[in-house]
This record gives C-alpha cells, structure tokens and sequence, in this order.
C-alpha cells in the first residue's frame, strides 16, 4: 500500500467473547477480523504454479513467500447465451 502497510483478513474467531468486549448489540454479527499494521516480514506474492500449491514458504533471507490465484481463476463470469 502507500503507507507500506499489511492486512490480514481473520476469520477464526471468538465471535461471543469479541461482541462482549467491544458491547456489541446483538443485532450486529461479526463475520471477520481484519489486522492492518506494518509488517515485521518482508512479503513477496507469487503466482500460484500450475500443480495448485498455495502454502507459504520462506526463501533465504527470510523473504516469506505467499502464492496468490490471479483474478482471471477465480472470478468466474456467467456463460452467455447463444
């Protein structure tokens, strides 16, 4: 980003024990945490390689390397008719 800042989208949480600390109502509904700061890693993304592996791995240097899809693979767009 700009700011050379990270998210990371969490989506195991406690769901009861956040709604009580921050007072939520209970119509609100948490369906995710996101983490933003300044990462303490150096990141590098990679295209995912052809036999489908998404595990993260970390090279020489400890640059963590995480293997991301491209847009075209997982937006699917309707067929068109005719």
């Amino acid at each position: 980003t700009e700011m050379d800042m990270g998210g990371c989208i969490i989506r195991t949480v406690n769901r009861y024990e956040l709604k009580k600390y921050f007072q939520l109502p209970d119509s609100y509904e948490i369906i995710l945490v996101m983490a933003i700061g300044y990462p303490n890693q150096q990141i590098r993304l990679s295209e995912v390689k052809s036999d489908g592996e998404t595990q993260y791995f970390e090279e020489p240097g400890g640059v963590h390397v995480v293997p991301k899809r491209s847009l075209d693979d997982l937006i699917i767009l309707p067929k068109s008719k005719g």
